[in-house]
């Protein structure tokens, strides 16, 4: 996040944005400038041109109320901690997969990321799970851990799904509808003692919840 400590802000300045140099001079407010001035160019490259300028001011208006919300930085829920269960008291220890010296040091990068995040956190386990780096054409290289031999011992838990055209029905009248992406969602779900342990990888501790686990969402 961009600062430390709050500053006072006038009523009148909550409907309408600063402009974009007197913004990224704010220093003092607990946002993330960088992620709060995407966000209002997501507002004029996608919000529809048919809609009238009172309705275009109305969100600006809730956007800037809520610009401590807008971040790239992973936030952390106290609603919901992720455990594992296992069906085997066999502990899963994998050998490091062969990298390449270009993956290395982009996976030393990551690594260090997500030190400075507090996503994960150096330390010993019983159980070990290779990291490997997954790469695309058209994307960026993306570290991940293959947990298929720990997904093979876990339990499987069910969760009932709301019904659809209930859902559905519970907005049709609705005047607005809002999509959020969370930034980096899994991340924002811490592990318990029990998952941390289950689910390191090489000499880290994972403290909040990665891909490709089993029962993970």
């Amino acid at each position: 996040m961009a600062a430390t400590e709050d500053i006072e802000i006038e009523n009148d300045d909550l409907f309408s944005f600063p402009p974009k140099e007197e913004f990224e001079g704010l220093s003092l407010l607990k946002i993330d400038s960088k992620a709060f001035i995407e966000a209002q160019q997501g507002f004029r490259n996608y919000f529809r041109t048919d809609r009238t300028e009172d309705q275009c001011q109305q969100l600006r208006n809730v956007i800037w109320i809520y610009r401590e919300c807008f971040s790239n930085v992973p936030g952390k829920t106290d609603l919901v901690t992720h455990d594992i269960e296992l069906v085997s008291d066999e502990p899963v220890l994998s050998k490091p997969c062969r990298t390449s010296p270009r993956q290395n040091e982009i996976l030393r990068k990551e690594i260090q990321k997500m030190l400075a995040m507090k996503i994960i956190e150096v330390g010993y386990s019983d159980y070990t799970s290779p990291m490997v780096l997954v790469e695309a054409p058209t994307k960026e290289p993306r570290p991940c851990v293959d947990y298929r031999n720990l997904n093979k011992i876990t339990k499987t838990k069910f969760y009932p799904l709301p019904n659809i055209e209930e859902r559905i029905e519970t907005v049709s009248s609705a005047k607005y509808i809002t999509v959020l992406d969370l930034s980096k969602g899994y991340w924002q779900i811490p592990m318990s003692k029990n998952a941390q342990r289950l689910s390191a990888f090489v000499t880290y501790i994972l403290l909040r919840k990665p891909f490709g686990l089993k029962n993970a969402p």
